[in-house]
């Protein structure tokens, strides 16, 4: 008699192998993915390697640029890119008590940047991206103050994520331009 559990586990390996045969036929290709010799795919990694993000003013935009930093280690030897980014943060009220005293906050954290090509100066790309938290506003000052900074840092966190995705999709597609014109 065959347990319940060895079923599952039978038709938990074949979905898998079906789903990885079904990625494998559409063209799915990683972003992040090294390019190897002789090979269509590009190689997003060595791109990113190539921006140098440049300092960003404010306790926002040092978390910003350090996990920028940390994720686009720039090569040995001059950049191709520099990265400009402007961190703008702002605190609104939303919930509130009988006596107009506030209980919930949200923190909204706006960046914009730009993506510039170091020899030419010219604009490659640039975007306006926004992410915000909310927190409970207690009678505790101290408490308050550590919830902002945690929210600060989760958005700052969110900011620096999805201004890579962005970037990587950016040279994905710009080198499958040059590929498909080359």
């Amino acid at each position: 008699m065959i347990s319940w559990r060895f079923t599952v586990r039978i038709y938990f390996i074949l979905s898998s192998l079906l789903l990885t045969a079904l990625c494998s036929a559409c063209g799915f290709q990683p972003i992040y993915a090294e390019a190897t010799p002789g090979s269509a795919s590009s190689d997003v990694p060595s791109a990113l390697a190539n921006v140098e993000v440049l300092p960003i003013p404010e306790r926002a935009g040092q978390l910003v640029y350090n996990r920028l930093t940390d994720r686009l280690t720039a090569s040995s030897g001059e950049s191709a890119y520099q990265l400009t980014v402007a961190i703008d943060e702002k605190y609104e009220g939303f919930g509130f008590e009988d006596d107009a005293s506030i209980t919930r906050q949200r923190q909204t954290m706006t960046a914009i940047f730009r993506l510039i090509d170091a020899k030419s100066g010219a604009i490659v790309f640039d975007d306006r991206l926004s992410t915000d938290v909310t927190i409970d506003v207690i009678q505790n000052d101290y408490a308050n103050l550590v919830a902002e900074q945690r929210a600060s840092e989760r958005n700052a966190k969110r900011i620096a994520d999805l201004i890579m995705q962005r970037l990587a999709l950016v040279f994905l597609n710009n080198q499958t331009a040059e590929q498909v014109s080359g």
